[in-house]
């Protein structure tokens, strides 16, 4: 129904660490234990376990980007193709964009951008390629995809795209 793009901003790893860490303690104490123990998978969670992730999100963490497209109303030429690709490396780009205009900029610190390898590798290598050639080339910038149950922040925007999408 709807091709969801999420973005989790963080400044350091243990940020995403201890916001799902948090997740699972809440839930442990009022006896709902998420039961898979290597990922939280927000379609997964009981409507409880769910509430309680979305309240810490929205009491603890604000740094977040999310952005979509309703494949049931949009033309269809935007969700076939080459054009796919296009506008979901749009919608990346335009997000990053917003990221380094609110005062990120890339000569000053290290970015480092993970995307969930889930993604198909060609959509991997097209952001990957219209990050280079665009003005996030600059020294400092890092593209690579890991798993999400070996990245705690590719967790926490999935469960943000989830939420979002529920």
């Amino acid at each position: 129904k709807f091709f969801i793009v999420s973005m989790a901003f963080m400044h350091d790893r243990q940020t995403a660490d201890k916001i799902i860490s948090d997740i699972r303690a809440k839930c442990k104490s009022k006896g709902r234990q998420i039961t898979n123990p290597r990922e939280i998978r927000y379609h997964d969670l009981s409507r409880f376990q769910k509430e309680i992730t979305v309240q810490i999100l929205n009491s603890t963490y604000k740094k977040f980007y999310i952005a979509w497209v309703n494949l049931e109303t949009c033309h269809k030429s935007m969700t076939a193709g080459k054009k796919e690709n296009q506008i979901q490396s749009a919608i990346v780009y335009a997000m990053l964009g917003i990221i380094f205009s609110r005062g990120v900029y890339l000569n000053k610190i290290k970015i480092k951008i993970i995307m969930d390898d889930k993604l198909p590798r060609d959509y991997q290598k097209f952001i990957q390629n219209v990050l280079r050639k665009n003005r996030m080339k600059k020294k400092g910038l890092s593209v690579s995809s890991k798993s999400s149950i070996s990245e705690n922040g590719i967790q926490l925007a999935d469960i943000i795209a989830g939420a979002f999408r529920e």
